[in-house]
């Protein structure tokens, strides 16, 4: 999971638009556990992928033909 302190390797600036309300709760998420906010969402994006790895990509022939999107994501943890 996203680490405070933690310095991106191989980082790429993403920028998107939310929604007013999902903001509020990224921003509430990010005060109440002494994060910022950028580790917040970065933890949310690890989340949702790895819901979508387990419920789409795990099957071995999948992940065979998708083998491009192994390797570090796998060592990923959602709590």
């Amino acid at each position: 999971m996203a680490n405070q302190n933690r310095k991106l390797e191989s980082s790429v600036t993403l920028f998107a638009a939310i929604e007013k309300d999902r903001h509020a709760v990224l921003r509430a998420i990010a005060y109440n556990e002494k994060k910022s906010l950028a580790d917040v969402t970065r933890e949310a994006i690890d989340c949702y992928l790895i819901k979508l790895w387990n419920d789409h990509y795990s099957d071995p022939k999948v992940r065979k033909e998708n083998r491009q999107l192994t390797g570090d994501f796998l060592r990923i943890t959602c709590r």
